[in-house]
């Protein structure tokens, strides 16, 4: 019996008991280590299932959570968006960027483009973002004007502020 079977065997399991996670848990990292019959999608919808299933069972059991970020481990150079959550994993919370995020950026589609580019399914990509998203820079940060740094809060329409090629330039808004 190939991995792949033992697999599929494994699929028809309960995957809400922790031994059967477990066993496909390792069976993914199996088929990813053999490389020359690794199928890519396989892999992946199945580590998926790891991920999306300990997620929800890590709440009870601490073993889930542990499978979970396996799953993302082994899931991150294939899932753009198991590599933002994994690089998220020991950065303090109010710290973090793209956990509190991920919903809005998955709603708009930013994770998925992401996806495609790194895939090469896209050559190009935009991405316009509704106001309020939360793109705007802090008023604390500083801006260069031609009498020195400012909070960027106390910049007005009509200032004059230092552009990127060295000139000076006028706020127009």
């Amino acid at each position: 019996m190939d991995n792949y079977e033992i697999i599929d065997k494994l699929n028809q399991r309960d995957m809400t008991v922790y031994s059967n996670l477990s066993m496909l848990t390792d069976m993914c990292i199996a088929i990813l280590d053999d490389e020359e019959n690794l199928k890519l999608d396989v892999f992946i919808k199945n580590a998926k299932k790891v991920k999306q299933i300990s997620s929800v069972e890590a709440r009870t059991d601490i073993r889930f959570m542990d499978l979970y970020w396996k799953a993302l481990h082994i899931l991150a150079p294939y899932d753009f968006d198991s590599y933002l959550i994994y690089m998220e994993k020991e950065r303090p919370a109010p710290n973090r960027f793209y956990i509190p995020r991920r919903t809005q950026l998955v709603k708009i589609g930013a994770i998925q483009l992401l996806q495609d580019l790194e895939e090469d399914k896209l050559d190009i990509a935009g991405l316009s973002v509704v106001p309020g998203a939360g793109k705007a820079q802090p008023l604390y940060s500083k801006v260069l004007t031609p009498t020195g740094f400012k909070p960027m809060g106390e910049i007005h329409v009509g200032d004059e502020v230092i552009s990127g090629n060295g000139n000076t330039a006028k706020v127009l808004g």
